[in-house]
């Protein structure tokens, strides 16, 4: 059990998943491979440069732009990376290696954060989570809004289920130009994940080596590599909130 990975669209084309380039297959004018490492600025410039040959923007809202959809979906441009950890990387396990050269086809977009409890109940009628507020098994302040946190505690069934129940009811809200190319919902595949947390770089963390404590939620361990203690939340947070 765990949270639901970020999902948007990307659409089906002969059993890979990504994005035709534009009309018929073919973009209005190919886009340069986002070869990585690359910084923040030739990211967006590659995104920019993606998004126009698909003749879409870099940002798309999934359907009404409410609070309860998906979220923003940011485009990933077509590129190239190195795929699992270095072998002296610390906290890796076999099945990661050997780092391995993996090119991105078709471009896709991409929810900026994991599902929210309250898009997975607004689909499906209810939220599963373990750390829900209000709920019995919720560890600190009953009355917090725990609406913006990941929805947790949830199986690879119930991500099925629930990318087709998303497709069901809000893929004809998508814009129209995706609509045409044949847009839908799904899961992200590892290296689509995986491309886009490395963000062009080639460290074990999209912003570095190490971790300094407040740069993501998580506990301390020999797997982790870190360089001070961060805050214990005891649970998840709300997307957005880190970095601090």
């Amino acid at each position: 059990m765990g949270t639901l990975l970020a999902v948007w669209f990307a659409v089906k084309a002969g059993g890979w998943v990504g994005l035709p380039l534009g009309t018929g297959g073919r973009a209005k004018s190919e886009p340069p491979l986002a070869v990585a490492p690359f910084n923040a600025t030739e990211a967006k410039r590659l995104q920019q440069t993606s998004a126009d040959s698909l003749g879409v923007k870099v940002v798309e809202k999934n359907g009404s732009g409410q609070r309860c959809d998906v979220g923003d979906g940011g485009s990933s441009p077509t590129g190239e990376f190195w795929m699992g950890p270095v072998d002296t990387e610390i906290g890796t396990s076999v099945g990661e290696k050997p780092q391995h050269r993996v090119r991105i086809t078709k471009p896709f977009f991409l929810g900026k954060y994991d599902v929210t409890q309250e898009q997975y109940k607004e689909i499906i009628g209810r939220n599963p989570s373990w750390f829900a507020g209000g709920g019995p098994r919720w560890p600190t302040d009953p009355g917090i809004d725990t609406s913006q946190f990941p929805v947790d505690d949830v199986s690879w069934d119930d991500a099925v289920k629930f990318v087709d129940q998303l497709n069901d009811q809000r893929k004809a809200m998508l814009p129209s130009v995706l609509q045409r190319m044949g847009y839908r919902f799904r899961l992200p595949t590892e290296a689509q994940w995986e491309y886009a947390c490395r963000a062009g770089t080639t460290t074990p963390f999209h912003f570095g080596a190490v971790l300094n404590g407040k740069q993501a939620n998580c506990g301390t361990g020999p797997r982790l590599r870190h360089d001070r203690v961060g805050p214990f939340h005891r649970t998840y947070i709300e997307g957005g909130k880190l970095p601090q």
